[in-house]
């Protein structure tokens, strides 16, 4: 096969992920509008197509089915991302006081102690400047967690719950989550926890 077609052929296939991808963060999982709706139907008819397929040398319901997984999975983990990023604040918070709260030995001279107390007034500055981050970051998690955990509630099975919460709404460690839903750790991590993914994706078409 000429390479040139190969490559026009990638393009298409990368083009139309892409646009799915994109479609699919669009949509809360709560709140699924008629338009987008389309878009994702059009899209995804496209995979099961036998041109689609030939394209992309793969099963149309293998590609929907992987590309729903990454993308509930990446709606699912904003609050682990969101608490990290808190930690993280509350880090540097925490060295900016400490810096600010440094004294300045007495045998040094005015001239450096002045630069001091400079240096520990933009030290208070910087303290209260990442309060503010965090209290804003905070606000966002809580409201992240609330819709994850709307999505959470409307399913039947209480092991994906279970599993779910504990992973993205506790930040729990997967031998906790296992722990948790009395399974192994392996397969909770993999099977049940897949299992889980395509069940809060099916939510995207009530």
């Amino acid at each position: 096969m000429d390479n040139n077609y190969k490559q026009l052929m990638a393009a298409i296939v990368v083009r139309a992920v892409k646009d799915y991808i994109k479609t699919l963060r669009k949509s809360r999982l709560s709140d699924l509008d008629k338009r987008r709706k389309f878009e994702l139907d059009e899209l995804e008819q496209f995979f099961r197509s036998e041109w689609g397929e030939l394209l992309s040398e793969l099963s149309g319901e293998f590609c929907i089915e992987k590309i729903k997984e990454n993308v509930v999975k990446e709606w699912l983990n904003r609050g682990r991302v969101l608490n990290s990023e808190i930690n993280s604040l509350i880090k540097k918070q925490q060295r900016a006081l400490e810096q600010a709260c440094n004294t300045t030995s007495p045998l040094q001279q005015d001239k450096v102690q002045s630069s001091k107390g400079n240096t520990a007034e933009s030290n208070m500055i910087r303290y209260a400047d990442y309060n503010d981050k965090i209290n804003k970051k905070v606000n966002e998690l809580h409201e992240v967690k609330k819709e994850i955990l709307s999505a959470i509630s409307k399913l039947d099975n209480k092991v994906y719950k279970t599993l779910l919460t504990e992973r993205y709404i506790k930040f729990s460690r997967w031998e906790q989550v296992a722990k948790a839903i009395n399974k192994t750790c392996t397969n909770t991590k993999a099977r049940l926890h897949r299992s889980a993914l395509k069940a809060v994706s099916k939510l995207h078409n009530n």
